[in-house]
């Protein structure tokens, strides 16, 4: 938009722009020292002059109610602020505070306290000692609460601490809560992240014993209760289940087109890794996969059509179809 300067002082030396975008304008100049103006006798007053400024530019200056405050968003037991800024020669007020403490107040700019959470209405009503005007905002204010108790978190209750490095736990919430804050006990026991809804532990390695988790919602207003406690007995391992194999493997991709990768995400030792064909007959054999490894494989010389990836440690095992194409 176009710019001009519409006062050069001299000394000290500045200017004043105005900036604008097309169109027609009213304009005032004055001075920058107008603050710092004396009252003289009527009509040379300071308010008299701004008076003749905001009909020059065609404001109205009527009675007419209006108001804001500091806040609009307060929790439960806090207080808001209450400013007048009605137009007019105002003589009196009388406020309403829908879910308030004063639910009225005859004051300027009165204090109002909200104990319980909601959404309420404000209405103000001004009198120059003739007429009144009156202003009600719907809603304007939020009164915000502390969160509900979160709910006890899920996941594993039984940990292999020298197989199984990281698990995962999750809640389905606390109303009210923004983000949530996650604990575990004995902290020895391991580390837990995370600030949503699901939550990473990291176990100490070959920990043994009973840990607790735990998980409290929170907000602007502070935390809400902490929920009940999902106990995990953890214990070192001396065997591998089916259950925790398939656990600890991941395959992909599959269909593929001729490279697998298999990725083993936990502490075992010794796996074991065929591939057959539909005929039974073994193509690939790979012995020696172990402790958070990942091996690729390549069907790419074999023929497009269906295998069986065996994986076995010890008396567990496993079988996985995998797709070629």
């Amino acid at each position: 938009s176009p710019a001009d300067k519409i006062f050069q002082n001299q000394s000290p030396a500045y200017g004043t722009g105005v900036t604008y975008d097309a169109g027609t304008y009213k304009t005032i100049g004055v001075s920058h020292e107008f603050g710092g103006l004396v009252d003289g006798a009527s009509p040379s007053t300071k308010e008299e002059l701004i008076e003749k400024y905001m009909e020059f530019l065609g404001i109205d200056m009527s009675l007419q109610a209006l108001f804001n405050s500091n806040i609009t968003e307060v929790c439960e037991d806090g207080e808001i602020e209450f400013f007048d800024q009605s137009n007019g020669e105002v003589v009196s007020w009388n406020w309403s505070f829908e879910g308030g403490t004063p639910a009225t107040s005859t004051e300027e700019n009165p204090v109002v306290m909200y104990a319980m959470e909601g959404t309420y209405d404000v209405t103000l009503e001004v009198s120059d000692g003739s007429e009144t005007s009156e202003m009600t905002l719907e809603d304007y204010v939020s009164v915000m609460t502390e969160p509900n108790q979160a709910a006890m978190p899920e996941g594993d209750d039984e940990v292999c601490t020298n197989v199984v490095s990281t698990s995962e736990y999750s809640t389905s919430g606390a109303m009210y809560a923004d983000e949530y804050i996650w604990a575990i006990l004995p902290e020895d026991a391991g580390t837990i992240s995370g600030s949503g809804m699901s939550a990473t532990v990291e176990w100490t390695a070959d920990w043994e014993g009973t840990a607790t988790i735990v998980v409290t919602g929170e907000n602007d207003c502070g935390p809400g209760m902490i929920s009940e406690g999902l106990e995990i007995m953890c214990s070192i391992c001396t065997g591998i289940s089916e259950e925790l194999l398939n656990q600890s493997i991941s395959l992909f991709p599959n269909p593929t087109t001729g490279g697998l990768n298999i990725s083993l995400n936990a502490k075992i030792d010794n796996v074991e890794i065929s591939v057959f064909n539909v005929l039974n007959e073994v193509i690939i054999t790979n012995d020696q996969i172990s402790n958070q490894e990942t091996v690729h494989l390549d069907l790419s010389g074999q023929p497009a059509g269906l295998y069986f990836v065996r994986i076995k440690s010890g008396s567990a095992e496993m079988i996985e179809n995998v797709i070629l194409r």
